[in-house]
């Protein structure tokens, strides 16, 4: 029996890819106007119950069942309790390594100041519209001093790290 609805499923496949139940879904939108959505939903429904909409129906539980199967899969199949312990350690690694990378950037902003910038200068010497033309974080730094001033006169290594809001 299962087998049975299988193949036939899998010959109308065909079929409902041409059946485009996104476009009969906007324009049941389209004719019943207004913004109700619960509308919408049992207008569309009770078309797709209707004769001559049964491609559009196998279109709709295709892609519900394409949508919804991994889902099914993982609840049908859970894991076992060494696969979560396993899970579980594989995060807290990952974890540390992200936590590792965040205290080198933390680090890097401590020292900011001495960081030698594309125009060969140290930011500590770099104006804020130089700042600006380097992008990314610098463009905070260039409107938080102005154009004209010179971040090391300006901020502090403690002040990039507000800035930035490194804690």
């Amino acid at each position: 029996m299962q087998s049975e609805i299988s193949e036939s499923r899998a010959n109308k496949t065909n079929e409902t890819k041409r059946a485009r139940p996104l476009a009969l879904l906007i324009s049941v939108i389209r004719d019943q106007g207004g913004t109700n959505e619960v509308q919408h939903k049992i207008a569309f429904q009770r078309l797709l119950d209707e004769n001559g909409y049964e491609d559009f129906r196998d279109a709709v539980v295709d892609e519900w069942i394409r949508i919804k199967y991994s889902t099914a899969f993982a609840a049908a199949h859970p894991p076992s309790v060494e696969e979560l312990k396993h899970r579980a350690a594989a995060n807290k690694a990952k974890q540390a390594a992200e936590r590792k990378e965040i205290d080198k950037a933390k680090i890097r902003i401590t020292t900011a100041l001495s960081l030698i910038m594309p125009n060969k200068k140290t930011l500590a010497r770099c104006t804020g519209a130089e700042c600006i033309l380097f992008g990314s974080w610098y463009v905070k730094i260039g409107e938080r001093i102005g154009p004209t001033q010179l971040v090391g006169r300006v901020l502090t290594n403690q002040d990039l790290a507000a800035l930035m809001d490194v804690k």
